[in-house]
């Protein structure tokens, strides 16, 4: 497995219950990547340790969850990137 970081910049403030939450897709299923909250400028980061091989995933998204995480997303991903 492999460690990253995920940097935000301009996200925008979650209520105290809330954070974000980084997901790893492959074939369409979901892989928990962290939550991570950001502070009043939208500034915000994640130390994120892959949950398989890099490689072996076509994107990433954020969604807004609960401050504990969810085992599932609860929202619509707010973010959304290719990986390869």
């Amino acid at each position: 497995h492999t460690w990253g970081i995920l940097y935000s910049l301009g996200l925008e403030p979650q209520a105290d219950e809330m954070a974000y939450q980084a997901w790893f897709i492959r074939d369409g299923i979901r892989f928990s990547g962290g939550v991570f909250s950001v502070d009043d400028t939208g500034y915000g980061q994640i130390y994120i340790r892959f949950p398989a091989n890099l490689d072996e995933f076509s994107d990433l998204g954020v969604t807004e969850e609960p401050m504990e995480g969810s085992l599932i997303p609860s929202s619509e991903p707010i973010l959304t990137a290719r990986i390869n």
